[in-house]
């Protein structure tokens, strides 16, 4: 017997500072030991979700979002390591969201998370971005040619922008959030520097238009930044 699950998300989309809150619907039916369903409205057109073995427990659950517009999104609910004060988070391809509200029962599942969330500033994150200016400290060091893979980077020793800094995440903290606040500050200072500019991905298209200086700059730019934010926190 199918027994149907109801997931409920609440994303906010925070691209503008009059954001207004965006609900997400998922309807999952338990088949073969995992949640199958859709998501209303359809960013993506199947969500799967598999509990940890014991099937009683959100910890370490696994999912993925399909058919959408940019391909597809994994996610995992873990243990919140996020800095804030919520036990539950939510890890996806595009960055980590504390979970609000969490309520799992028989047969229901709702989960709350802000999708327009900002990792708070830490000291590890102004230590990454010094680290990341003394990977690139040299012109030779540099990667003018970023396809946020990584490989290629490992390979030669040359570090782009954004592989930089994730190399130097992964060093320090041994993970990798794709909206950490060192990365968060660097994007804020390439709006500030080019504030006409539209990107889809700021960090490899800053990098692959920009000069080698003016990647330094921008990293002076946001060490500075991030240092005034962690003295105030």
């Amino acid at each position: 017997m199918k027994v149907l699950i109801q997931l409920l998300i609440v994303f906010v989309s925070c691209v503008c500072h009059d954001c207004v809150a965006q609900k997400i619907q998922f309807k999952l039916n338990f088949v073969d030991g995992s949640y199958v369903g859709t998501m209303n409205p359809k960013w993506y057109e199947e969500v799967q979700l598999t509990l940890a073995e014991d099937q009683k427990s959100l910890v370490n659950a696994k999912g993925i979002m399909t058919g959408g517009r940019f391909g597809t999104m994994n996610f995992t609910v873990t243990k919140n390591e996020t800095g804030t004060s919520e036990d539950w988070m939510i890890k996806t391809n595009n960055g980590w969201y504390p979970l609000k509200k969490v309520k799992l029962t028989d047969d229901k599942l709702l989960m709350i998370f802000n999708w327009g969330f900002r990792a708070p500033n830490r000291k590890i994150d102004l230590e990454v971005l010094q680290r990341t200016r003394q990977l690139l400290g040299e012109r030779r060091s540099w990667n003018h040619e970023d396809d946020r893979r990584c490989e290629d980077d490992m390979n030669s020793e040359k570090w782009s922008l954004y592989c930089g800094l994730k190399k130097v995440y992964l060093e320090l903290t041994g993970d990798f959030n794709h909206r950490a606040a060192g990365l968060n500050i660097v994007r804020q200072s390439i709006t500030e520097l080019n504030p006409e500019w539209k990107y889809q991905h700021q960090l490899m298209e800053f990098n692959n238009d920009e000069t080698y200086e003016e990647i330094i700059d921008l990293l002076d730019l946001s060490i500075k930044k991030m240092n005034v934010l962690v003295k105030v926190n």
